[in-house]
């Protein structure tokens, strides 16, 4: 019904979605938004006038979308610091949405202009349709509103491009165009909510009703067509999946997207792999469960045994091939960049990170299902444990052999998979599979810990890997003696500096201050945002080339010429030269800061960067006006850069600021730097080993890799290594994730089965309570303590973070001071603000009280227009508005989150002169940095305590059970028959105190046998005689009788005396045979030798029985018999009489007035076997059911009633029972059960 609902709401309420419809789509949801900021907008404009001139505090609103208040023209209040506006970008103040584009997205502009008090008010909302940024990265990738855009566009334009499709306002005037997305072009059918609901619904009930089908299937035995029903159904479902591409179709997720993920048409993505992976493990587990009943396996375990050694060979190769098959999914889910697995690199956890995990899970999950099936047939298959040793040592040389051959080098990490199949094998652990024992857990436990290993070593080998490659990169980056974008840049910039008129106007007039005011406009107008990760130094000279700067180390603009202007600098473009000599300082030995050629005696600076001077000629109406040289050196990469977001067409690795590296000539280190001492812990031998260029060195704690430059350059990268605690680290870190998963397992099939069905021992239940009193507390106090240690950390940062910026403000204050007052050059106060920037190494921003940036040591971030000019609302509102001192602020660009410290700058009489700004934008860095050290230890220390106390549990609960096992042997063995040995206990615990019980019991026990040993042979042998007396008294008697009737009869001369002499000797014989047969049973009650215990083939037994007596043609026999083999331990010719005896019985129980039918069923039930004998004889009256069977208790003339005494003897010394059931004038069932033995 539901699957009939779902196709019914898909044909009434599906619409035709085109490309149009995709646009209207857009179009409904973007009306939403217009309302929402509609009714905002509605609301600040309700708050003017402001009462108390502080517009933050009165007008600073939460809204999903920046806005922005002019009065009078005049910026009034911003709900926003990240996006760059101006008044003129807003165009008027109309009322009609229009859209707009600044550096930082695409946007509509709406609007509301209202007059109040006389003045005139302008509110303009930006509602987002696209953001960007000029640095195209992946914190801060472009992206599309979801609020608006469902499901996001190829692109967004502004302009009717063609093959766009317009968004349209309510009067159809377009607002922007979108180029829909692969697979919005042509007609497409959009599934309804309903539909998909629906179709949810009736998969379910689909499962339910197929499961109900696969246990049907199992009650007729027909567990091969269940396990083919499920395959057959997981197949469809996941391939109608695939080709619809369901979930995807519908569910826009990253884990679903291909392009995350390199996988094959069958898994085209993490999720669909995920999902693969889960129908597989549900197969696996049916077949798992229901192996041993199919038909194939009982002609497989009844096969010749060469064929079922080679079968075992074969399902070994089985075992190896999805371990190998698993391992390489973990290396395909490990190959995207945008997760790393490595708990010493990242603990943060998206929603691909959550999903590759599960994969790892369903995984380990799988090659347990596969190995688990493969080793409880193989066990079966080869009971001889040489032979099955045999076959699973040439299955190792085989797959190794077979490798080699095919060119797959198997890793040590596959000695793993040999040992867990080794031990396998010789504790024979997959049997405890079916049941719940403590066993159960360490095979549980024990496949965590391989596929634990194996992942981690995945994780390491891959990281390795990444590290391996991101090392070189940097190195070539180092090593590559060119720089074509800062070369270009630089051209560009010789250029735009020549012409401009203001540059030559300072230099013709000689105009105070020139110096500065040169080099203040070259770097704000002209250097790109590029060129920041250059340290930057603007020299400039007169027309005679001589310095501008009056200081005693400058030099003139020739020698600067004659050094640098050779042609062996020289580069494709005129009059930019680049400086890449070891031999040159680039330490700023001169004011100037331009390198200069060193004395051999001088101390060398160890830091190696390329450097770019260019030669600018200032022309002013072709008369000669002066010079300009730009000096540019590339800052030391291992340099704790603040700025955000270094510019990806620099630099590509993701963690070359914690990078050392030593620039090599030869073998004689030419320069260094970082914090790893090259000179002492680096020996120059080490060059000549080729790992150091292939995968890389670990020394003195650090992971060194090289790279080979020309001019027999070498560099050497390194980064601290985690070494073992990483590998520690991650194991730890994936077992505890299996050790989870298996506790849930277990939990759940507690549940499922009820926590009091489980069939736990004794021991069993001390470990699991042992194991839960130890983790769970441990649990808890791990999460406290890491909750506790994030907040700490958190909290010290923050503290030291405002700290640091309080303190720099007292080193700012008397340089505002005197700017404010004039007493300093605006040039000079840049200087001195952006000396402290770099000697803290720092971002320094300067807010006037206004909240407009006054100066910035980072300037290109403003003037590249990625970063608003304008201050955090919140900060102008509690700094300036309700003057607070210091705040701390969480602030981002794009998806970037950083830290920013604000201090309000107070001159000496309390007059705010400003605000300070100190952006941390590597706080989450280290601070992740400080948490994961922190993790990977606890988690280290966390599993060692785990498994340690696993064996401990272990240990010490076989030490608590032996006495209670060594208890119960005894009283097993406790026997009338013979001598019982007390226990010896010398520890009064409660353990002793139940021995010494059981001691004292033996000593009662021993008085007892005796006593009534002595009365059971007096009462036996006084029993005995009155039976005996009685049993020959009663033929006696007509014996007596017979012979003096036949006294008379001869003294009567009667003619028929002969006749009746006759009669009376039979009488006489028959009697005297009944004494003899009654003397002959107490003989052989005497000589009965005691039961034996040997294993036989009871199904033999049974048979011949029956057949000794089938042939009886006044008994109707039936037999209900299960084919055998079938064992028991027990005595074979005793068993065989008890069985003769019943049937005896049963034939004789029946009255010759209804025809006897006697039926002999053999079956087993719960590891017993049960023989049942049913008769329709008379039945067992209720009054004599009691003594059936007593000794010498008969119901039929002339029994002895010893034989159903017997039987039971003979029963229960095999360890089984006898019973009977019946009605009376219905017939009665004998029953005899012994345990089943395990065939040899």
């Amino acid at each position: 019904m539901a699957f009939v609902g779902a196709v019914a709401f898909y044909l009434t309420k599906n619409e035709t979605v085109t490309s149009e419809t995709y646009a209207g789509t857009i179009q409904e949801r973007l009306q939403k938004e217009v309302l929402r900021v509609n009714e905002d907008m509605d609301q600040i404009m309700g708050r003017l006038p402001l009462p108390d001139g502080k517009p933050f505090s009165e007008l600073l609103l939460e809204t999903p979308y920046p806005y922005y208040l002019y009065r009078d023209s005049t910026l009034l209040v911003w709900s926003d610091y990240r996006y760059v506006v101006n008044y003129a970008l807003f165009s008027g103040a109309s009322s009609e949405i229009r859209p707009i584009e600044t550096p930082q997205g695409k946007f509509l502009q709406l609007s509301q202009r209202r007059e109040i008090g006389g003045n005139l008010y302008d509110l303009f909302v930006l509602l987002e349709l696209q953001s960007h940024f000029q640095a195209e990265q992946d914190e801060t990738a472009s992206g599309f509103n979801s609020r608006i855009f469902d499901v996001a566009p190829q692109s967004l334009s502004l302009t009717g491009d063609e093959g766009y499709l317009p968004v349209n306002d309510q009067t159809g005037r377009p607002f922007f165009y979108v180029n829909p997305p692969n697979g919005w072009t042509g007609p497409r059918g959009r599934i309804p909510v309903q539909s998909f609901l629906l179709a949810f619904l009736a998969l379910l009930f689909l499962i339910a009703y197929l499961g109900r089908v696969v246990r049907q299937l199992g009650t007729r035995h027909r567990y091969g067509l269940g396990l083919a029903v499920i395959v057959l159904f997981v197949v469809i479902i996941r391939g109608l999946m695939l080709h619809f591409s369901i979930p995807s179709a519908f569910y826009d997720s990253a884990i679903f997207d291909a392009q995350n993920y390199e996988g094959s048409p069958l898994s085209p993505s993490l999720g669909d792999l995920l999902l693969n992976g889960m129908g597989m493990l549900w197969i696996l587990v049916y077949a798992n469960r229901n192996y041993f009943r199919t038909v194939t396996y009982r002609r497989l375990v009844t096969s010749p045994p060469v064929f079922q050694y080679l079968v075992s060979l074969l399902i070994l190769l089985v075992s190896y091939m999805a371990y190998y098959l698993c391992y390489r999914e973990l290396v395909a889910i490990y190959g995207s960049r945008l997760y790393t697995l490595d708990i010493t690199l990242s603990i943060t956890f998206s929603p691909l990170k959550i999903t590759a995990l599960a994969v790892f899970v369903c995984l380990s999950g799988l090659y347990f299902m596969i190995t688990q099936l493969v080793f409880i047939v193989y066990i079966r298959l080869t009971r001889d444990p040489r032979v099955g040793g045999a076959i699973l040592l040439l299955s190792v040389g085989l797959v190794y052999a077979v490798s080699w051959l095919i060119g797959v080098y198997f890793k040590w990490i596959f000695l793993t998979h040999v040992a867990y199949i080794l031990t396998l094998y010789l504790t024979r652990l997959p049997r405890t599979f079916y049941g719940f024992r403590y066993p159960t857990t360490v095979y549980y436990f024990l496949t965590a810990l391989v596929c634990a290993l194996t992942g981690t070593y995945v994780v390491e080998s891959q990281e390795n890997t990444k590290d391996v490659l991101n090392k070189k990169e940097f190195g070539q980056q180092l090593l590559t003696g060119n720089d074509p974008l800062a070369e270009f840049l630089l051209k560009k910039d010789i250029q735009l500096v020549a012409q401009d008129r203001e540059v030559q106007q300072f230099l013709v007039n000689n105009v105070p201050l020139a110096r500065e005011m040169i080099q203040q406009r070259i770097r704000s107008q002209y250097l790109d945002r590029y060129l920041d990760e250059y340290t930057v130094e603007v020299l400039t000279f007169d027309r005679q080339g001589n310095p501008l700067d009056n200081s005693a180390q400058a030099r003139s603009h020739d020698y600067y010429l004659n050094t640098f202007g050779k042609p062996a600098f020289a580069t494709p473009y005129p009059g930019v030269f680049m400086i890449d000599m070891p031999g040159l300082d680039t330490s700023a030995a001169s004011t100037s800061g331009v390198g200069v050629p060193l004395p051999d005696n001088a101390v060398r600076d160890t830091t190696f960067a390329k450097q770019y001077v260019a030669f600018i000629t200032i022309q002013n109406q072709a008369e000669l006006a002066g010079y300009v040289v730009v000096d540019l050196r590339q800052r030391p990469r291992v340099s704790r850069d603040p700025a955000p977001m270094p510019d990806e067409r620099f630099v590509k690795t993701p963690d070359n600021q914690e990078y050392s590296y030593a620039l090599f000539e030869g073998d004689v280190q030419k320069f260094s730097s970082g914090p790893y001492n090259y000179e002492r812990k680096f020996p120059s031998t080490v060059l000549l080993d080729s790992a150091l260029y292939t995968t890389g060195l670990d020394l003195h704690g650090y992971r060194h890799v090289g790279q080979v430059g020309t001019h027999n350059r070498r560099i050497v990268v390194s980064t601290k290594s985690w070494g073992w605690n990483g590998f520690l680290a991650n194991f730890s870190f994936l077992y505890l994730i299996l050790v989870v998963v298996v506790a849930l397992v277990i939990f759940g099939h507690a549940l499922h089965s009820g926590i009091s069905n489980l069939p736990l021992t004794y021991s069993t239940k001390i470990q699991i309570l042992l194991n839960a009193a130890f983790i769970i507390p441990l649990l808890i106090v791990l999460f406290f303590i890491l909750g506790i240690i994030d907040s700490h950390y958190r909290e010290n940062q923050e503290n030291a973070h405002i700290v640091n910026t309080r303190n720099l403000s007292v080193n700012i204050i008397g340089y505002m001071d005197d700017y404010r007052q004039g007493r300093m050059s605006q040039g000079y106060f840049e200087q001195q603000i952006k000396q402290i920037a770099r000697d803290g190494d720092l971002v320094v921003n300067l807010y006037d009280t206004t909240g407009k940036i006054l100066l910035a040591s980072k300037p290109m971030l403003y003037q590249g227009g990625l970063v608003s000019e304008l201050i955090n609302p919140v900060a102008m509102k509690q700094i300036v508005e309700q003057k607070e001192n210091q705040l701390l602020l969480n602030e981002s660009l794009g998806d970037k989150p950083y830290n920013t410290a604000y201090v309000g700058l107070k001159s000496y009489d309390q007059k705010l002169l400003g605000v300070l700004s100190v952006p941390q934008f590597d706080a989450k860095s280290i601070l992740d940095r400080q948490i994961i050290d922190i993790v990977a230890s606890v988690l280290i220390v966390f599993t060692t305590m785990l498994i340690v106390f696993l064996l401990v549990s272990y240990l010490a609960a076989n030490l608590l059970i032996e006495p209670l096992r060594v208890l119960a042997r005894k009283i097993s063995t406790t026997n009338l028959n013979q001598l019982n040995d007390p226990l010896p206990w010398h520890s009064n615990d409660e353990i002793g105190s139940v021995i010494k019980k059981y001691n004292q019991m033996l000593v009662n026990l021993d008085h007892n046998k005796q006593a009534l040993s002595s009365n059971e042979k007096q009462s036996a042998w006084r029993e005995m005689a009155r039976q005996v007396a009685h049993e020959i008294k009663n033929p006696l008697t007509p014996m007596k009788l017979t012979l003096q009737q036949l006294q008379r009869t001869i003294r009567r001369d009667d003619p028929e005396a002969l006749e009746k002499v006759n009669r009376a000797m039979e009488s006489i014989i028959k009697q005297i045979d009944t004494i003899g047969y009654i003397a002959q049973s107490f003989s052989d009650i005497a000589r009965m030798p005691p039961p034996k215990n040997e294993l036989f083939e009871v199904t033999s037994v049974v048979n011949k029985a029956y057949e000794l007596y089938s042939s009886d043609d006044t008994v109707t026999f039936r037999r209900e018999i299960t084919p055998g083999p079938l064992y028991v331990i027990g005595d074979r010719q005793q068993f065989g009489s008890s069985i003769s005896n019943l049937i005896i019985n049963a034939r004789q129980s029946v009255p010759e007035s209804r025809p006897a039918q006697v039926t002999v069923r053999l079956y087993t039930y719960n590891e017993t076997i049960i023989v049942e004998v049913e008769d329709n004889g008379t039945g067992i009256p209720q009054n004599i059911r009691s003594r059936v069977f007593l000794p010498n208790f008969t119901t039929r003339e002339g029994g002895t009633g010893l034989g159903l005494a017997m039987a039971k003897r003979i029963i229960e010394y095999a360890g089984g029972s006898i019973w009977f059931e019946t009605e009376e004038g219905i017939g009665t069932t004998f029953f005899l059960s012994l345990p089943l033995v395990e065939s040899p």
